[in-house]
């Protein structure tokens, strides 16, 4: 699983809706008014793609975190989720993420087959 920085405009609370919402995000953490740390399987392009499908009229930023490309001055528990992403058990698994690089784009061929992918058991 992966880390992103979520950078948002004026609604915060608009994307906190919708992050929180949505099966993709495994798990999320609000850092400050305007930056939200999700905990995903599927890719940047993925996330933005819902986002943007949700609240079109808002200006945002998804951008990859890592141990080797973040630094700075947080609290011991947003390091803990940074280092460490943990599934929040709020949504079912997330059975199309094994395919994430295949799929994402509107009009790909991909979407239609994980929508039809049987869940496993």
């Amino acid at each position: 699983m992966k880390v992103y920085a979520l950078s948002v405009d004026y609604d915060r609370d608009a994307f906190i809706a919708a992050v929180d919402a949505t099966p993709m995000v495994r798990n999320w953490i609000k850092v400050s008014d305007s930056l939200i740390f999700i905990a995903t399987y599927r890719t940047p392009a993925m996330i933005s793609e819902h986002l943007h499908g949700v609240l079109s009229s808002h200006t945002f930023l998804v951008a990859e975190l890592t141990q080797a490309t973040t630094s700075g001055w947080l609290f011991k528990h947003v390091w803990d989720f940074l280092n460490d992403p943990k599934d929040s058990g709020k949504h079912p698994p997330d059975y199309g993420a094994g395919l994430a690089g295949l799929a994402g784009t509107t009009g790909s061929p991909w979407n239609s087959l994980l929508s039809g992918m049987p869940k496993p058991k």
